[in-house]
Protein backbone atom coordinates (compact mmCIF):
# COMPACT_ATOMS: atom_id res chain seq x y z
CA UNK A 1 0.00 0.00 0.00
CA UNK A 2 1.29 3.49 -0.91
CA UNK A 3 1.80 6.32 1.55
CA UNK A 4 -1.29 8.10 0.24
CA UNK A 5 -3.29 4.89 0.67
CA UNK A 6 -2.23 4.69 4.31
CA UNK A 7 -3.24 8.30 4.86
CA UNK A 8 -6.65 7.58 3.35
CA UNK A 9 -7.06 4.56 5.64
CA UNK A 10 -6.21 6.52 8.79
CA UNK A 11 -8.30 9.48 7.65
CA UNK A 12 -11.39 7.26 7.64
CA UNK A 13 -10.65 6.27 11.24
CA UNK A 14 -10.08 9.79 12.49
CA UNK A 15 -13.35 10.97 10.90
CA UNK A 16 -15.11 9.41 13.90
CA UNK A 17 -13.38 11.83 16.29
CA UNK A 18 -13.35 14.81 13.96
CA UNK A 19 -15.43 17.96 14.07
CA UNK A 20 -17.17 19.43 10.98
CA UNK A 21 -14.21 21.78 10.58
CA UNK A 22 -11.85 18.81 10.57
CA UNK A 23 -13.98 17.17 7.86
CA UNK A 24 -13.44 20.31 5.78
CA UNK A 25 -9.68 20.15 6.46
CA UNK A 26 -9.48 16.56 5.23
CA UNK A 27 -11.52 17.46 2.13
CA UNK A 28 -9.13 20.31 1.34
CA UNK A 29 -6.09 18.05 1.78
CA UNK A 30 -7.38 15.10 -0.23
CA UNK A 31 -9.38 16.77 -2.99
CA UNK A 32 -7.81 20.20 -3.41
CA UNK A 33 -4.22 19.36 -2.46
CA UNK A 34 -3.31 15.68 -2.86
CA UNK A 35 -5.40 15.05 -5.98
CA UNK A 36 -4.07 18.17 -7.74
CA UNK A 37 -0.44 17.34 -6.88
CA UNK A 38 -0.67 13.78 -8.19
CA UNK A 39 -2.54 14.68 -11.38
CA UNK A 40 -1.44 18.19 -12.42
CA UNK A 41 1.68 18.86 -10.36
CA UNK A 42 3.75 16.08 -11.89
CA UNK A 43 2.69 17.16 -15.38
CA UNK A 44 3.70 20.77 -14.77
CA UNK A 45 7.07 20.01 -13.15
CA UNK A 46 7.84 16.63 -14.77
CA UNK A 47 10.23 18.01 -17.42
CA UNK A 48 11.55 20.92 -15.39
CA UNK A 49 15.13 19.70 -15.23
CA UNK A 50 15.29 18.52 -18.84
CA UNK A 51 14.29 21.88 -20.35
CA UNK A 52 16.27 24.05 -17.92
CA UNK A 53 18.98 25.58 -20.11
CA UNK A 54 21.91 27.79 -19.12
CA UNK A 55 24.09 29.91 -21.43
CA UNK A 56 27.27 27.92 -20.83
CA UNK A 57 29.23 25.09 -22.38
CA UNK A 58 31.05 24.08 -19.20
CA UNK A 59 30.40 20.43 -18.33
CA UNK A 60 28.21 20.05 -15.25
CA UNK A 61 27.44 23.77 -14.95
CA UNK A 62 23.86 23.40 -16.21
CA UNK A 63 23.20 20.73 -13.59
CA UNK A 64 24.87 22.79 -10.86
CA UNK A 65 22.76 25.85 -11.64
CA UNK A 66 19.56 23.79 -11.67
CA UNK A 67 20.42 22.41 -8.24
CA UNK A 68 20.69 26.00 -7.04
CA UNK A 69 17.46 27.04 -8.76
CA UNK A 70 15.43 24.06 -7.50
CA UNK A 71 16.90 22.45 -4.34
CA UNK A 72 13.83 20.18 -4.19
CA UNK A 73 11.24 19.30 -6.78
CA UNK A 74 7.92 21.05 -6.05
CA UNK A 75 5.67 17.95 -6.25
CA UNK A 76 8.04 16.13 -3.87
CA UNK A 77 7.95 19.13 -1.51
CA UNK A 78 4.15 19.13 -1.55
CA UNK A 79 4.16 15.37 -0.98
CA UNK A 80 6.30 15.84 2.14
CA UNK A 81 3.97 18.64 3.22
CA UNK A 82 0.88 16.41 2.93
CA UNK A 83 2.52 13.51 4.75
CA UNK A 84 3.91 15.57 7.65
CA UNK A 85 0.72 17.63 8.11
CA UNK A 86 -1.31 14.41 8.30
CA UNK A 87 1.20 12.77 10.67
CA UNK A 88 -0.30 14.25 13.91
CA UNK A 89 -3.69 12.77 13.00
CA UNK A 90 -2.10 9.36 12.35
CA UNK A 91 -0.33 9.50 15.73
CA UNK A 92 -3.63 10.47 17.39
CA UNK A 93 -5.29 7.38 15.86
CA UNK A 94 -2.52 5.15 17.29
CA UNK A 95 -2.99 6.75 20.72
CA UNK A 96 -6.77 6.33 20.72
CA UNK A 97 -6.45 2.72 19.54
CA UNK A 98 -4.05 2.04 22.40
CA UNK A 99 -6.37 3.77 24.88
CA UNK A 100 -9.39 1.74 23.72
CA UNK A 101 -7.38 -1.49 23.94
CA UNK A 102 -6.35 -0.69 27.53
CA UNK A 103 -9.97 0.11 28.42
CA UNK A 104 -11.16 -3.25 27.09
CA UNK A 105 -8.37 -5.01 28.96
CA UNK A 106 -9.36 -3.33 32.25
CA UNK A 107 -13.04 -4.14 31.67
CA UNK A 108 -12.19 -7.82 31.10
CA UNK A 109 -10.00 -7.92 34.22
CA UNK A 110 -12.77 -6.35 36.29
CA UNK A 111 -15.25 -8.86 34.91
CA UNK A 112 -12.94 -11.74 35.90
CA UNK A 113 -12.61 -10.37 39.44
CA UNK A 114 -16.39 -10.09 39.77
CA UNK A 115 -16.76 -13.72 38.72
CA UNK A 116 -13.96 -14.78 41.05
CA UNK A 117 -15.36 -13.01 44.14
CA UNK A 118 -19.03 -13.48 43.32
CA UNK A 119 -20.00 -14.20 46.95
CA UNK A 120 -17.85 -11.51 48.59
CA UNK A 121 -16.96 -7.84 48.28
CA UNK A 122 -14.41 -7.71 45.47
CA UNK A 123 -13.85 -3.95 45.80
CA UNK A 124 -11.69 -4.45 48.90
CA UNK A 125 -9.26 -6.84 47.22
CA UNK A 126 -5.76 -5.81 46.12
CA UNK A 127 -6.51 -6.92 42.56
CA UNK A 128 -9.40 -4.50 42.29
CA UNK A 129 -7.30 -1.73 43.87
CA UNK A 130 -4.73 -2.08 41.09
CA UNK A 131 -7.46 -2.02 38.46
CA UNK A 132 -9.04 1.02 40.07
CA UNK A 133 -5.72 2.88 39.86
CA UNK A 134 -5.47 2.03 36.16
CA UNK A 135 -9.03 3.24 35.61
CA UNK A 136 -8.25 6.57 37.27
CA UNK A 137 -5.07 6.88 35.25
CA UNK A 138 -6.98 6.41 31.99
CA UNK A 139 -9.81 8.63 33.19
CA UNK A 140 -12.47 5.93 32.93
CA UNK A 141 -14.52 7.52 35.71
CA UNK A 142 -15.17 10.39 33.26
CA UNK A 143 -15.59 8.16 30.24
CA UNK A 144 -18.25 9.18 27.74
CA UNK A 145 -19.57 7.43 24.65
CA UNK A 146 -20.72 9.81 21.94
CA UNK A 147 -22.46 9.15 18.65
CA UNK A 148 -20.87 10.97 15.73
CA UNK A 149 -21.30 11.02 11.97
CA UNK A 150 -18.97 8.95 9.82
CA UNK A 151 -18.57 8.21 6.12
CA UNK A 152 -20.50 4.98 6.57
CA UNK A 153 -23.19 6.54 8.79
CA UNK A 154 -23.35 6.87 12.57
CA UNK A 155 -20.46 5.70 14.76
CA UNK A 156 -19.79 5.60 18.49
CA UNK A 157 -16.53 6.89 19.92
CA UNK A 158 -15.09 6.87 23.43
CA UNK A 159 -14.07 10.20 24.98
CA UNK A 160 -11.94 10.53 28.10
CA UNK A 161 -9.96 13.52 29.46
CA UNK A 162 -6.76 11.96 28.09
CA UNK A 163 -8.20 11.44 24.60
CA UNK A 164 -9.50 15.00 24.64
CA UNK A 165 -6.04 16.24 25.68
CA UNK A 166 -4.36 14.30 22.85
CA UNK A 167 -6.92 15.63 20.38
CA UNK A 168 -6.06 19.22 21.30
CA UNK A 169 -2.33 18.41 21.15
CA UNK A 170 -2.66 16.94 17.66
CA UNK A 171 -4.52 20.07 16.49
CA UNK A 172 -1.70 22.28 17.81
CA UNK A 173 0.93 20.12 16.09
CA UNK A 174 -1.05 20.17 12.83
CA UNK A 175 -1.29 23.96 12.82
CA UNK A 176 2.42 24.38 13.64
CA UNK A 177 3.41 22.03 10.80
CA UNK A 178 1.21 23.95 8.37
CA UNK A 179 2.97 27.20 9.30
CA UNK A 180 6.42 25.59 9.11
CA UNK A 181 5.80 24.28 5.58
CA UNK A 182 4.44 27.64 4.42
CA UNK A 183 7.69 29.19 5.65
CA UNK A 184 9.77 26.47 3.92
CA UNK A 185 7.76 27.08 0.77
CA UNK A 186 8.66 30.77 1.03
CA UNK A 187 12.36 29.89 1.32
CA UNK A 188 12.10 27.68 -1.77
CA UNK A 189 10.51 30.48 -3.80
CA UNK A 190 13.00 32.97 -2.41
CA UNK A 191 15.77 30.72 -3.75
CA UNK A 192 14.26 30.77 -7.23
CA UNK A 193 13.23 34.43 -7.47
CA UNK A 194 16.12 35.88 -5.41
CA UNK A 195 13.60 38.31 -3.92
CA UNK A 196 12.12 38.82 -0.47
CA UNK A 197 8.61 39.52 0.79
CA UNK A 198 5.71 39.29 -1.65
CA UNK A 199 8.13 39.67 -4.56
CA UNK A 200 9.50 36.21 -3.78
CA UNK A 201 6.20 34.55 -4.77
CA UNK A 202 6.79 34.38 -8.50
CA UNK A 203 8.67 32.18 -10.96
CA UNK A 204 11.18 34.12 -13.11
CA UNK A 205 11.65 33.52 -16.81
CA UNK A 206 15.36 34.20 -16.46
CA UNK A 207 17.42 32.89 -13.58
CA UNK A 208 20.91 34.34 -13.10
CA UNK A 209 23.14 31.61 -11.69
CA UNK A 210 25.87 33.09 -9.46
CA UNK A 211 27.08 29.74 -8.18
CA UNK A 212 30.44 30.08 -9.93
CA UNK A 213 31.21 33.47 -8.37
CA UNK A 214 30.17 32.39 -4.89
CA UNK A 215 31.89 28.99 -4.81
CA UNK A 216 35.35 28.28 -6.24
CA UNK A 217 36.55 25.04 -7.82
CA UNK A 218 33.09 24.07 -9.04
CA UNK A 219 31.73 23.41 -12.50
CA UNK A 220 30.65 27.04 -13.00
CA UNK A 221 33.68 28.69 -11.42
CA UNK A 222 34.85 30.21 -14.74
CA UNK A 223 31.87 32.59 -14.87
CA UNK A 224 30.53 34.76 -12.06
CA UNK A 225 27.06 35.08 -13.61
CA UNK A 226 25.40 32.64 -16.00
CA UNK A 227 21.90 33.32 -17.40
CA UNK A 228 19.52 30.34 -17.31
CA UNK A 229 16.06 30.01 -18.84
CA UNK A 230 13.03 28.49 -17.10
CA UNK A 231 10.36 26.68 -19.09
CA UNK A 232 6.66 27.65 -18.71
CA UNK A 233 7.19 30.09 -15.78
CA UNK A 234 3.60 31.41 -15.85
CA UNK A 235 2.14 27.92 -15.69
CA UNK A 236 4.37 27.08 -12.75
CA UNK A 237 3.55 30.38 -11.05
CA UNK A 238 -0.20 29.64 -11.32
CA UNK A 239 0.40 26.23 -9.77
CA UNK A 240 2.58 27.79 -7.08
CA UNK A 241 -0.05 30.38 -6.13
CA UNK A 242 -2.76 27.73 -6.06
CA UNK A 243 -0.80 25.49 -3.68
CA UNK A 244 0.08 28.49 -1.51
CA UNK A 245 -3.60 29.46 -1.20
CA UNK A 246 -4.50 25.87 -0.30
CA UNK A 247 -1.75 25.81 2.33
CA UNK A 248 -3.04 29.04 3.86
CA UNK A 249 -6.62 27.75 3.80
CA UNK A 250 -5.52 24.51 5.45
CA UNK A 251 -3.65 26.42 8.18
CA UNK A 252 -6.69 28.66 8.80
CA UNK A 253 -8.98 25.63 9.12
CA UNK A 254 -6.57 23.99 11.58
CA UNK A 255 -6.46 27.19 13.66
CA UNK A 256 -10.26 27.64 13.59
CA UNK A 257 -10.79 24.04 14.70
CA UNK A 258 -8.27 24.47 17.53
CA UNK A 259 -9.99 27.64 18.77
CA UNK A 260 -13.43 26.03 18.43
CA UNK A 261 -12.45 22.91 20.39
CA UNK A 262 -10.72 24.93 23.14
CA UNK A 263 -13.78 27.20 23.40
CA UNK A 264 -16.12 24.22 23.75
CA UNK A 265 -13.90 22.66 26.41
CA UNK A 266 -13.70 25.91 28.40
CA UNK A 267 -17.46 26.51 28.17
CA UNK A 268 -18.23 22.97 29.37
CA UNK A 269 -15.67 23.31 32.18
CA UNK A 270 -17.33 26.55 33.33
CA UNK A 271 -20.75 24.88 33.33
CA UNK A 272 -19.42 21.99 35.41
CA UNK A 273 -17.76 24.36 37.91
CA UNK A 274 -20.95 26.42 38.16
CA UNK A 275 -23.05 23.31 38.77
CA UNK A 276 -20.64 22.12 41.46
CA UNK A 277 -20.74 25.52 43.19
CA UNK A 278 -24.56 25.50 43.21
CA UNK A 279 -24.62 21.95 44.53
CA UNK A 280 -22.11 22.82 47.27
CA UNK A 281 -24.08 25.94 48.18
CA UNK A 282 -27.32 23.99 48.45
CA UNK A 283 -25.67 21.46 50.76
CA UNK A 284 -24.15 24.09 53.05
CA UNK A 285 -27.34 26.20 53.34
CA UNK A 286 -30.43 23.92 53.54
CA UNK A 287 -33.74 25.54 52.60
CA UNK A 288 -36.12 26.63 55.41
CA UNK A 289 -39.58 24.99 55.03
CA UNK A 290 -42.35 27.43 54.11
CA UNK A 291 -46.05 27.32 54.94
CA UNK A 292 -48.83 27.69 52.40
CA UNK A 293 -48.93 31.52 52.84
CA UNK A 294 -45.18 31.68 52.13
CA UNK A 295 -44.16 32.55 55.73
CA UNK A 296 -41.33 30.73 57.39
CA UNK A 297 -42.35 27.95 59.78
CA UNK A 298 -39.84 29.12 62.38
CA UNK A 299 -41.37 32.64 62.45
CA UNK A 300 -44.90 31.26 62.97
CA UNK A 301 -43.61 29.05 65.77
CA UNK A 302 -42.08 32.06 67.54
CA UNK A 303 -45.38 34.00 67.28
CA UNK A 304 -47.33 31.07 68.81
CA UNK A 305 -44.90 30.83 71.71
CA UNK A 306 -45.31 34.58 72.38
CA UNK A 307 -49.13 34.24 72.53
CA UNK A 308 -48.93 31.36 75.01
CA UNK A 309 -46.68 33.40 77.27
Amino acid sequence: MSAYGLIDQYAKKIQKYSTPISHAWWTVNFVLRMFIVTTIGNAVYGDEQGVFRCDTSQPGCNQMCFNRFSPINHPRFWGFQILFCCLPSVIFIFITANQEAQMKKIENQEKEIKEKYIDSDYTSTTEYTKIDKKKKKLGLEKKKIKTTTDIGGLAQVIWTPQIRMWYVAHLIAKFILEIIFIYLYYLLQQQQSKQTGLAAWYVPEKYVCTHGGEMDNFACSQNAEIPCWVSRPWEKMMMMWYMLSISVLSAVLALVELVWVLTRISVKAKKVRRARKLEKKSLLSPAVPLLENGESGDIVKEVDETKEA
